[in-house]
C-alpha cells in the first residue's frame, strides 16, 4: 500500500488510520494461520470505546496462530478519498486489506450501523451479498446485541453469534481453522459450526411469511451462548492507548453482566441475563492493573445496573486510597437513584465532578410502575440532593416519551419532577446545569413490548413541543431529537429478512455513518421503501404498528432464553401497573432463563480485599521542573498536537513518576507544549515541559516517559530547573523548515515573495473567514544545495502556517514533497548569522 502518504495527508484525522498504539498486538507473520479482522462498524474514536471489542481482541489473539487485526469505519472525508485512489479499507496492526482476511468480525452494537457495515465491505472489496461471495472470500460473522434480531442483515452474513462472547467464540475460531485447514468447503464448515451453541447460520433457513409474520420456524432454534462467570484471566488489562482521545477516554471495567431488575422496555436487560458479579478482588485487581499499563486518568465501572453491585462502595474506598494522590477519578455509566448512597456519592466526589446520569424513563408513578422501574419519586429527589450536596454540577437526566398507555397526565408528570429536581439542586448550587435527554420509545425483539407500535409521529412532536415550553428554564438543556431517524430505528430493530433489500438499496443511494445524525438522510430510507412496497404491499407503516401475539415474529428464530409466555405475562402486568420483583435479590420471577447449576445469577457475597500495591503518599516536598525535546518522525507526523498532549499524557500517567496537577474541580498535568505543528512535517525540535514532585535524574525520566511512547516519538534531550521555566512559546522567535522535493521554485519566484510589502491570504476559524498578512511572518527564503529552506518569525498572532507558505509557490501536492522542521531559533541574531554563512 505504497500510496498511504497521499491518502493520510488528505485527510482531516490521519492518525485516526495509522495504527501504531502502545499495546497494540502484532504477531509474527510467519506463525500466524489465521487472521481475524475485528470490525466496528463506526470511526475510531467511538470504536475505541468499546468494552466488548477489547474482550474480543484480546480473547482472539490469546490463540495461537490467530492474529486479530482491528478496523473502523472511515469518516466521510478517508471514505472519498479511498475509492478517488482504490485504496480498499485496511486494517490498524499491518494495514492489511479487508478481503485478506480469513474471518471478519462485526460487532453491532445498534440497528443504525448497518448501512455503514455494507459500506465497510464494500470499501474492503467484499461483496456484501452472501450469495455473492464464494469459497476464497472471507468468513463473514456478526455479534453483539443487535443479533438477536439477526434478520435484517441475515442475507449479508454466513454467521451470527449470539451471546456470550467468552463460552463458544474461541471454539468457533478454532472450529472454522481444523476444518479450513483440513480442505472442507464452506458449506461444510458452516453446517458444522451450526452445532455450536449459540451460532446461527440463516442460509441454512429460507424463511416464508405471511405478511409480517413466519409461517413456521426452523427445525432448531438458536438459543445464545451463556458465560456461568466473568473471569479475571479473560479481561484486557493491557487496554490499547488510543493515538486520538476516544469518545470513552477511561479505563472500563466490567463488574457485572446482567440485570434482573425487569423494566419492561429494556433490550439488554432482557438479551443479557442472568446476573454475574465479578468478584470484589478480581475488580480491584484489574483496575489497579489496568490504570498502571494504560495510562487513563479515569476508571469506569460497567453495568447496566452499576449501584446493585454489593460491595460497590468498599471497592471504591480501597481504589481511592492508592489513586487520589494520583488524580485518577472512578465513574459510574449511570446510578440507580435507589442506591445512590452518601457513601458511594462522596468516593465519586473525591478527584473530578464531570456529571452523574439518572434515568427516571418516567415521570410519573404510574408509569414507572408500567415498565416496571422501581423507583420512586423521593429515590430520585434524595439521589440529587446528596450529588449536589458534594459539590456536583451536572446532572443528565433521561426519560422516554410514547409508552404505550401514556396520558398528557404522564408528560406533565415529566416536567414536575424535572423543576423539583432543579429546585432541589438549586439548595447547594446557584447555577445547576441539567441536561435532560427525551427519547421516543422503540419497541425492541425479546421484550414484554415487542408486540407494541411506534407511536405517531404528530403525537411524539406535540408531547416533545409541550417538553420544550415548559422547560425552557436557563438551567435545562433539552437534547435534540430526529423523529425520521427513530422511525428507521423502529423499522430495523423488528424488521425480517427482505429489509436487507432496503438497506442495500439505501447504500446504493449513498446511506453511511447513519447513526450520526448530521449524517442520516430519511430520505434514503424512504425511497428504498417504494420498491419494497411494491414488491410485498408492505410500507414502513406495517412495521411501525403493533404486532400479533398470537403469530410467529420474525427473530423467534433465536432463543434468549426467557419464555415466550413469561413476556406475554409481562405485557398483561404491564396494563396492570403491577412490579415484578427483581429476582436476583427476592423469588425467581419464573423467566425461564437458568437452569439453576451453570447458568444462574451469581452475586459478589465478599467485601474483603487485599492489596499488593501501596499506598503512595509523597515525601517530596520540592517540584523539579523539566523540559524535553524530542522527535516527531514515522506515522507520528500525522498526529495532530491535541493527539500528541494525549499520547504524552498517557505516556506521564503509566510512567510511575509523581506528577504535579493544576486545577481543582478537573485536576489534569501540569504540562505545557510549544507551537503546533502542522500535521505532516516531520521535527527534531518538538518540547514539552511538566513537573515531578523530587528530582528524579533526567535518564530516570527520560527511561519512564519512552518506553510507554508510540514509535515514531523519540526523546533526544531533557533539562530540568528548580523554577519553572519561562513558556517555549515565549522564548522562541523563529523556526526553520527545510523542504525537500524534485520540483522546487527558482531564485526568481522566490524574490518576488519576499520583495512584496504584504502577502494576504484568507483562513477559516469555525464558521469565521479572517484576512491575515502573512508576509511579516517570512523572514527569509533560500535554496541550499537543492533544499528549500524558510525562516518564519513567530508574532504576538503566531506565524505563517509552512503550508500557506508553499501555497504562494502553487505548491498544492504536500504528498510529494518531505519538510523537516530541524531547527528553532530564540533570538533574530542566531537567524541572521545562520543566513549569512549559508551565503
Amino acid at each position: 500500500m505504497n500510496n498511504l502518504r497521499e491518502f493520510f495527508l488528505s485527510v482531516q484525522k490521519p492518525i485516526r488510520y495509522t495504527g501504531g498504539e502502545v499495546n497494540q498486538i502484532i504477531k509474527e507473520n510467519s506463525k500466524v494461520r489465521l487472521r481475524f479482522a475485528l470490525c466496528f462498524p463506526d470511526i475510531y474514536e467511538i470504536g475505541m470505546s468499546h468494552t466488548g471489542g477489547r474482550i474480543i481482541y484480546k480473547m482472539l489473539n490469546d490463540i495461537e496462530g490467530v492474529q486479530c487485526e482491528r478496523v473502523f469505519a472511515p469518516w466521510e472525508d478517508a471514505r472519498q478519498e479511498m475509492k478517488k485512489r482504490g485504496i480498499r479499507l485496511f486494517s490498524l496492526e499491518n494495514r492489511i486489506p479487508l478481503d485478506r482476511f480469513d474471518i471478519i468480525g462485526f460487532s453491532i452494537e445498534y440497528e443504525m450501523s448497518f448501512s455503514t457495515i455494507i459500506e465497510i465491505l464494500r470499501l474492503g472489496g467484499i461483496e456484501p451479498l452472501a450469495k455473492n461471495r464464494d469459497e476464497r472470500s472471507p468468513l463473514l460473522i456478526a455479534g453483539g446485541p443487535v443479533v438477536f434480531n439477526p434478520e435484517p442483515v441475515a442475507d449479508i452474513f454466513d454467521v451470527f453469534y449470539i451471546g456470550d462472547a467468552e463460552a463458544n467464540l474461541v471454539r468457533l475460531v478454532n472450529t472454522y481453522l481444523q476444518l479450513r485447514e483440513a480442505g472442507r468447503k464452506r458449506r461444510e464448515i458452516l453446517e458444522t459450526l451450526s452445532g455450536i451453541d449459540g451460532v446461527y447460520i440463516p442460509s441454512l433457513f429460507d424463511p416464508e411469511y405471511d405478511g409480517l409474520y413466519l409461517k413456521s420456524l426452523p427445525a432448531r432454534i438458536v438459543s445464545k451462548a451463556v458465560a456461568g462467570s466473568l473471569k479475571k484471566d479473560e479481561y484486557p488489562i493491557n487496554q490499547i492507548m488510543p493515538l486520538v482521545q476516544s469518545v470513552q477516554d477511561r479505563f472500563v471495567v466490567e463488574i457485572q453482566r446482567g440485570c434482573t431488575h425487569g423494566c419492561r422496555f429494556c433490550y439488554a436487560g432482557y438479551i443479557y441475563r442472568p446476573v454475574r458479579q465479578r468478584g470484589i478482588q478480581d475488580i480491584y485487581d484489574i483496575v489497579v492493573s489496568g490504570i498502571d499499563r494504560s495510562g487513563f486518568q479515569e476508571a469506569s465501572f460497567l453495568s447496566l445496573s452499576a449501584g446493585d453491585y454489593n460491595g460497590l462502595d468498599e471497592v471504591f474506598a480501597r481504589l481511592n486510597d492508592l489513586f487520589v494522590s494520583q488524580k485518577i477519578s472512578l465513574s459510574l455509566p449511570s446510578l440507580r437513584v435507589d442506591s445512590a448512597s452518601p457513601a458511594l456519592i462522596r468516593e465519586l466526589s473525591k478527584v473530578r465532578k464531570s456529571g452523574i446520569t439518572i434515568a427516571p424513563e418516567a415521570g410519573s408513578e404510574r408509569m414507572r410502575r408500567k415498565i416496571n422501574k422501581d423507583i420512586r419519586e423521593e429515590d430520585v429527589l434524595r439521589a440529587v440532593e446528596i450529588a449536589f450536596s458534594y459539590g456536583w454540577e451536572l446532572i443528565k437526566l433521561y426519560f422516554m416519551i410514547g409508552l404505550p398507555e401514556e396520558t398528557d397526565e404522564d408528560i406533565d408528570a415529566i416536567v414536575d419532577l424535572s423543576h423539583k429536581i432543579l429546585e432541589t439542586a438549586k439548595r447547594y448550587n446557584r447555577r445547576p446545569n441539567i441536561n435532560i435527554t427525551i427519547s421516543p420509545f422503540v419497541p425492541k425483539a425479546h421484550t414484554p413490548l415487542q408486540w407494541d407500535r411506534l407511536e405517531s409521529r404528530d403525537v411524539l412532536d406535540r408531547r416533545l413541543n409541550y417538553l420544550r415550553r415548559r422547560l425552557s428554564h436557563p438551567a435545562f438543556n433539552i437534547k435534540k431529537l430526529n423523529f425520521d431517524l427513530t422511525e428507521i430505528e423502529a423499522l430495523l430493530s423488528r424488521g425480517d429478512r427482505r429489509v436487507s433489500e432496503i438497506l442495500m438499496e439505501a447504500n446504493a443511494l449513498n446511506a453511511y455513518l447513519d447513526a450520526w445524525s448530521d449524517n442520516f438522510d430519511a430520505s434514503v430510507y424512504h425511497r428504498a421503501f417504494e420498491g419494497f412496497r411494491e414488491r410485498y404491499g408492505l410500507g414502513i407503516d406495517a412495521y411501525l404498528g403493533e404486532r400479533d401475539r398470537d403469530r410467529i415474529l420474525p427473530w423467534e428464530v433465536i432463543s434468549t432464553g426467557i419464555d415466550r409466555e413469561f413476556l406475554i405475562k409481562e405485557r398483561e402486568r404491564y396494563s396492570n401497573e403491577v412490579e415484578t420483583e427483581d429476582c436476583s435479590k427476592g423469588a425467581c420471577s419464573l423467566c425461564g432463563v437458568c437452569d439453576f447449576e451453570e447458568i444462574k445469577n451469581t452475586t459478589n457475597q465478599s467485601r474483603e480485599i487485599v492489596s499488593s500495591k501501596k499506598i503512595k503518599f509523597s515525601s517530596y516536598e520540592n517540584i523539579t521542573h523539566y523540559r524535553i525535546r524530542y522527535s516527531k518522525e514515522g506515522d507520528m507526523i500525522y498526529a495532530s498536537h491535541l493527539d500528541l498532549m494525549n499520547i504524552f499524557t498517557k505516556a506521564l500517567m503509566m510512567s510511575g513518576l509523581e506528577l504535579v496537577f493544576k486545577g481543582k474541580f478537573n485536576p489534569r498535568i501540569d504540562m505545557s507544549s510549544g507551537h503546533a505543528l502542522p500535521i505532516g512535517v516531520y521535527s527534531t525540535t518538538e518540547y514539552l515541559d511538566f513537573a515531578l514532585k523530587g528530582d528524579y535524574s533526567g535518564r530516570d525520566v527520560v527511561s519512564a516517559v519512552g518506553r510507554f511512547l508510540p514509535s515514531g516519538i523519540k526523546i533526544d534531550e531533557i533539562f530540568s530547573s528548580g523554577k519553572r521555566m519561562d513558556s517555549i512559546c515565549k522564548i522562541i522567535v523563529g523556526v526553520r523548515y527545510d523542504v525537500y522535493s524534485d520540483v522546487l521554485p527558482d531564485v526568481a519566484a522566490i524574490e518576488d515573495i519576499l520583495g512584496r510589502d504584504e502577502i494576504k491570504i484568507k483562513r477559516q476559524k469555525e464558521e469565521r473567514i479572517k484576512e491575515v498578512d502573512i508576509k511579516r511572518f517570512i523572514k527569509d527564503i533560500r535554496l541550499s544545495n537543492g533544499v528549500l529552506r524558510i525562516y518564519l518569525l513567530y508574532g504576538n498572532e503566531g506565524t505563517a502556517n509552512i503550508y500557506e507558505v508553499l501555497g504562494l509557490f502553487g505548491i498544492q501536492n504536500i504528498s510529494n514533497i518531505m519538510i523537516r522542521k530541524d531547527k528553532i531559533y530564540f533570538s533574530t541574531e542566531e537567524m541572521d548569522y545562520e543566513e549569512s554563512d549559508i551565503d
